[in-house]
């Protein structure tokens, strides 16, 4: 391949990355209006910034469901790995470094 047709592939393989990293969202959380590339992301956004999913009976100041809980404590937690995160420090005696 030639100088030319390196740089050529080189423009096309950016421009394709470009495109991709402003792919569409089609998957608005009826909440916030916040957009997500898949319905997993979206449900993890649901259940962990407003307690479940599709904003049904969700209203401004509604607590958010916290399923994990530690034992140790009883702190509750929207995402299992934060609630792992939290128990690591009680069982630790300092934060988990992230």
């Amino acid at each position: 391949m030639t100088i030319v047709g390196k740089k050529k592939k080189r423009e096309v393989l950016s421009s394709l990355k470009v495109q991709k990293s402003k792919q569409d969202k089609p998957h608005k959380c009826g909440v916030c209006d916040k957009s997500f590339p898949t319905p997993g992301d979206l449900k993890t956004h649901e259940v962990s910034a407003h307690g479940g999913g599709g904003g049904i009976g969700i209203g401004g100041g509604a607590q958010i469901h916290h399923p994990f809980r530690c034992h140790l404590c009883g702190k509750g937690f929207a995402k299992q790995l934060s609630a792992r995160n939290h128990l690591i420090a009680h069982l630790t005696g300092r934060p988990k470094d992230t």
